[in-house]
């Protein structure tokens, strides 16, 4: 059930993440919104025609993926004013195995937040949920994402040809993984 204030789950003192909740759907909606630009390029649900539906969905599956353990997903904040960043989080979850994805808006963009909240999440993902392999991919030129995770630690493991479609164009990605939180750089 989710509370008045969702509980936070992580900081490094200057952004916390904290589990999805139902209340974030306007929230989720405006950011994706603003962000549409930048998003739409590199994320296969991101189009012009991404609705509040589509944010009540997104948030009604991360509430099922916690309940499943199948996802953890994560609304990233300001610790300061509790402004909304973007979201972080945990896919895919399958024995000990998880993907890492995540997006931040665009008026964030380049000021480490996302390295921020990569870092919180995968260290969650070791400590909590007890994963033993988390994977990171990204389209082959989006350097932003190339530069979080080589910052946080993740290991490249190589292309992937022809894996990820995004509007109708199918793109490699690159790989990469992190196999204990040992291997987490940067602030703790």
């Amino acid at each position: 059930m989710p509370t008045d204030k969702p509980a936070e789950i992580a900081t490094d003192g200057t952004v916390r993440i904290r589990r999805i909740d139902l209340t974030d759907v306007d929230t989720i909606f405006a950011g994706v919104c603003d962000s549409m630009a930048a998003l739409s390029p590199i994320m296969p649900w991101a189009s012009p025609d991404y609705s509040r539906e589509d944010a009540c969905w997104f948030v009604a599956n991360a509430w099922l993926g916690w309940r499943d353990g199948r996802a953890y997903g994560f609304l990233v904040e300001d610790v300061t004013d509790g402004r909304f960043l973007g979201l972080c989080g945990l896919n895919e979850v399958s024995g000990h195995t998880a993907n890492l994805g995540y997006w931040v808006t665009t008026a964030e963009a380049g000021r480490g937040v996302t390295t921020a909240a990569t870092r919180l999440v995968a260290r969650f993902g070791f400590e909590q949920a007890g994963l033993k392999r988390i994977r990171l991919f990204h389209i082959v030129g989006n350097v932003g994402s190339r530069r979080v995770a080589e910052k946080v630690g993740f290991v490249y493991e190589g292309l992937c040809r022809q894996h990820l479609a995004v509007h109708g164009t199918i793109h490699d990605t690159r790989l990469y993984s992190l196999t204990s939180a040992a291997e987490i750089k940067g602030k703790r």
